[in-house]
């Protein structure tokens, strides 16, 4: 995706992405409201939203034991709790490693994007729980601000610079 950040009225930078803008990044882009006031796509069908948390492991201890590798792991007592979660989410139980740490992280991404997209539509389904846009229905969802195309966006960074030295020469 293509997008233009607008920091407090003045268009700072255009970031290029492949097409989408995922969790992460718009966490990034939207979680002080100091670093930017709007998000625009440049491209209708570019992705937007993914807004969710998971974990991943690689379980390669089949492979390592077919090429006669054993990894063994010896915790003390005094750290019976160092890596549970992931051993146990291993071990086929996932439900400490959501309950500790995926659900957590979750809900405190969910409050940063209500928090700081005051037009966020809360009631569409999945929303905030990972699914994706198109921009189209980003903006109509709250997600974004808008679409806006590279000549509109280079007319609306001519328009702040101007408004931005006026701004800076009545100090002169």
């Amino acid at each position: 995706m293509q997008t233009i950040y607008e920091l407090k009225g003045i268009v700072v930078d255009s970031i290029y992405i492949d097409n989408f803008i995922i969790d992460t990044l718009h966490c990034i882009t939207i979680a002080d409201k100091w670093f930017c006031d709007k998000i625009y796509s440049m491209n209708r069908m570019c992705e937007v939203g993914s807004i969710g948390t998971y974990a991943q492991f690689v379980n390669d201890s089949e492979a390592l034991k077919k090429w006669g590798y054993i990894i063994e792991e010896i915790y003390p007592p005094e750290s019976k709790y160092k890596n549970l979660p992931e051993r146990e989410a291993i071990d086929g139980k996932p439900d400490r490693i959501i309950k500790e740490q995926l659900t957590p992280f979750a809900i405190h991404f969910q409050n940063i994007i209500k928090e700081n997209r005051p037009k966020l539509n809360q009631s569409t389904e999945g929303i905030l729980e990972g699914k994706v846009f198109y921009a189209y229905d980003a903006v109509e969802n709250g997600l974004i601000d808008g679409l806006m195309n590279l000549e509109q966006a280079i007319k609306k960074v001519q328009d702040l610079t101007k408004i931005q030295q006026s701004i800076y020469s009545s100090f002169k």
